[in-house]
């Protein structure tokens, strides 16, 4: 579904990714982990067609996307949608809008399939009641739940989630976890989470790839992973030595 071949990206003269070799079946969820600042986000960008590779190859669904024409990219990313990391609501428009907005841009639905599709959608993640409210009224909670409305909008088969916790307190980070957990067993999509948290990792994934260094380090699935003797995976997890 997702394949990154010997990916190479410098950035502001700076060597981002070192070689990233990263495969994600159809169904598989997938927890990217490191450091901040490390470059995980720039791989999610390479997946979406936002960065193309210095070196090496990126597939979705088979298609190489540094190949892919506007067109193409755009049809491509239909099928895939991306929670960002601060949620990135437009302010001046309402929850209703922010999640219409890639039904608007991307498909030829009428307003009536339109309003059913966010109906639902917004249902799902339980604030429907909030339909009408601006990003500036909702906590950082509920304005996260809009983004990943948003991000679910078109049906995708690929959900890429950039830090899902970020800036969330506690209690709130349990609630999304919980969400994005529930919508993994019951819409079954293909995602690739990029955190640094380790409770989120083991919420959500079925595999882990530790990165650091634009390599990654190890990729196993989530007991493995764990189970690690490899002394930098251990302390990049925050497990004891």
């Amino acid at each position: 579904m997702i394949q990154l071949t010997q990916v190479h990206k410098s950035l502001g003269g700076q060597e981002i990714l070192r070689g990233i070799d990263l495969h994600i079946r159809e169904g598989e969820s997938v927890v990217l982990m490191g450091p901040s600042g490390a470059g995980k986000s720039v791989i999610l960008r390479h997946i979406v067609g936002l960065l193309s590779p210095d070196k090496g190859e990126v597939k979705v669904e088979g298609r190489p996307i540094q190949r892919l024409d506007r067109n193409e990219l755009s049809a491509l990313r239909k099928d895939m949608g991306y929670l960002f990391q601060h949620a990135a609501l437009i302010n001046w428009l309402n929850v209703f809008e922010n999640v219409a907005l890639p039904l608007r841009e991307c498909t030829n639905f009428k307003e009536k399939e339109i309003r059913e599709k966010v109906g639902k959608v917004l249902e799902q993640v339980r604030l429907l009641e909030a339909i009408n409210k601006f990003p500036s009224q909702l906590s950082g909670g509920m304005q996260k739940r809009v983004g990943l409305a948003r991000a679910l909008v078109t049906e995708p088969r690929i959900i890429l989630y950039d830090e899902p916790e970020a800036g969330l307190d506690p209690e709130m980070t349990t609630d999304i976890l919980h969400l994005l957990n529930r919508l993994k067993q019951e819409i079954k999509p293909t995602t690739l989470t990029v955190t640094h948290s380790l409770d989120c990792a083991t919420k959500l994934g079925d595999r882990i790839a530790v990165f650091e260094q634009g390599r990654i380090l190890l990729d196993a699935p989530l007991p493995e992973v764990l189970a690690s003797n490899h002394p930098r995976v251990r302390s990049l997890l925050g497990i004891a030595q």
